[in-house]
């Protein structure tokens, strides 16, 4: 059975603790079933600071189209409330092929009364469950979370919406995929290794000094930073190529881990260069330190004309032992013009 993930179910509890209770609960609910196979799910609350909407996901299986790293339900609640919601999430931009950029909430079937009876909700202290789930498993799903005390509404996003999502929900997922598998090739190097440890200033997991390892390995990235990262709640690469992609998610990145903005838009342009086949961390770096911001800018670039200021650049900082060649830059270009944008 096709597993669309075409649906977005919502439930608002009396607060943001029992929210997050019953998201807890559906998560467990859907790991144990096999029949179930939801897509992202994500508890919203308010933030007075900035009068905005803001989401806690709960990872996705990967096991449908539409569960896709749990990125779709970010663009998919930016639809919904037409700008009222900046939640990190879905971060391929408009043009793309994917066509996010016309979209907007009344295409998504949430009229402005809806819209302003959520924002509306959650100013007053309510938290949301908010669910993307297949046609059938919408009554199941508001049957579960109606028995723990929800008040649920559900829409249907329409197919161009659905589709539009999960184009770019899927781009996003390859562009992680292609960036960790660079950057587990530099995890074992030992100058890397020594870095991590001078960092480390109490017990780590495995799971989180792996993350860490990974981080630390993008050169605009220290491994302080890196643990600082780490703690402020990057679990993964993925993770974090998502929240940097765009101002807002950077803003918050610097705040809860103390790693200044400059580096954390640094390490994203490097990992979005990384999505070049070819491209690993030094020559990532090469390449920004020569200014060439982002796959969208290299798109446009001309080999022989990079090849010189590289040079350059080079004879400066000393970054890479040997240069890429003119025609290594015409293939990176060439690469570069048939991928999406990710960074905002």
């Amino acid at each position: 059975m096709a597993n669309k993930n075409d649906k977005l179910v919502v439930a608002y509890f009396v607060n943001i603790p029992t929210a997050t209770g019953a998201a807890q609960q559906l998560v467990a609910w859907d790991e144990a079933d096999d029949e179930i196979k939801l897509g992202a799910v994500a508890v919203l609350g308010y933030d007075p600071r900035t009068d905005e909407l803001k989401a806690n996901e709960f990872g996705a299986r990967e096991t449908g189209k539409g569960a896709l790293w749990g990125t779709a339900i970010g663009a998919t609640l930016g639809l919904l409330t037409g700008g009222i919601a900046l939640i990190p999430g879905l971060i391929i931009g408009a043009g793309t092929g994917a066509a996010l950029g016309h979209l907007d909430h009344k295409e998504v079937v949430m009229t402005d009364a809806e819209q302003a009876d959520m924002l509306q909700r959650v100013r007053h202290g309510a938290g949301a469950v908010a669910v993307m789930a297949d046609d059938f498993e919408t009554i199941p799903v508001a049957t579960f979370l109606e028995r723990l005390g929800g008040d649920v509404l559900d829409f249907t996003l329409p197919e161009e919406t659905a589709a539009a999502v999960t184009s770019a929900a899927k781009a996003q997922l390859t562009a992680a995929e292609a960036v960790q598998e660079t950057l587990a090739e530099s995890i074992g190097d030992e100058e890397l290794e020594e870095r991590i440890v001078a960092a480390q200033l109490g017990e780590m997991s495995a799971e989180e000094s792996a993350v860490v390892h990974s981080l630390a390995a993008v050169g605009a990235l220290s491994a302080a930073d890196a643990a600082g990262l780490q703690n402020a709640g990057i679990e993964q690469v993925s993770t974090f190529l998502a929240r940097g992609a765009t101002p807002q998610g950077r803003a918050e990145l610097a705040a809860a881990s103390g790693v200044p903005e400059a580096a954390i838009l640094a390490a994203i342009r490097e990992m979005d260069l990384m999505r070049i086949n070819g491209v690993g961390t030094k020559y990532a770096a090469l390449l920004v330190a020569a200014g060439v911001d982002s796959v969208g800018d290299l798109a446009m670039r001309h080999g022989g004309n990079l090849a010189q200021k590289l040079a350059e650049v080079n004879a400066r900082e000393g970054l890479v032992e040997n240069l890429p060649s003119a025609e290594t830059l015409d293939g990176w270009i060439a690469q570069a013009q048939t991928l999406p944008q990710m960074i905002m």
